[in-house]
């Protein structure tokens, strides 16, 4: 690990939110569930967009309009979704920062959201029929990252 990043999880590890996070009985159970319930946001949000993406539902629907939609949503969720599991993290920052599990979620977490920002780009070009099999394929490989960051969240306990 870095020098830098190793100084960086030791000085969360003394900061008063970590303080706070392993007094308190329920902080971490709460913050867990905030952190859970903005995670099925965005998987609903993925999914929603990924599988029309895909062309596979809601085939009607025009998929720009679906995309431009679900952006208020998806952000307000990653937004909760970011901060609480900063919080999370901040409980036990030495754990989860040598965790293989953790870090295989952020990592992945970094490369599903460059995929959800491919799959929006393409889907609100002025024609994005004119790319159907991009579009398809991103979608598809959008929706396999997000459900790798999904499965590396559940192994963090696990590892």
């Amino acid at each position: 690990m870095p020098p830098i990043a190793l100084g960086f999880l030791h000085w969360l590890a003394h900061t008063p939110i970590n303080a706070a996070m392993n007094r308190s009985v329920w902080a971490f159970a709460v913050i867990e569930m905030i952190h859970l319930l903005a995670l099925a946001v965005l998987g609903g949000v993925v999914i929603l967009v990924c599988v029309r993406g895909m062309g596979l539902w809601l085939k009607t629907s025009p998929l720009p309009r679906l995309v431009r939609a679900s952006w208020p949503v998806f952000g307000a969720a990653l937004a909760v979704a970011l901060v609480s599991g900063a919080l999370l993290m901040s409980s036990a920052p030495m754990k989860y920062g040598f965790n293989v599990a953790f870090q295989a979620k952020m990592a992945l977490l970094i490369l599903a959201l460059a995929g959800y920002a491919a799959v929006s780009g393409l889907a609100t070009r002025r024609d994005p029929a004119t790319h159907p099999v991009a579009l398809k394929a991103v979608s598809a490989l959008t929706l396999a990252l997000w459900l790798g960051v999904g499965v590396g969240g559940r192994l963090i306990g696990l590892i």
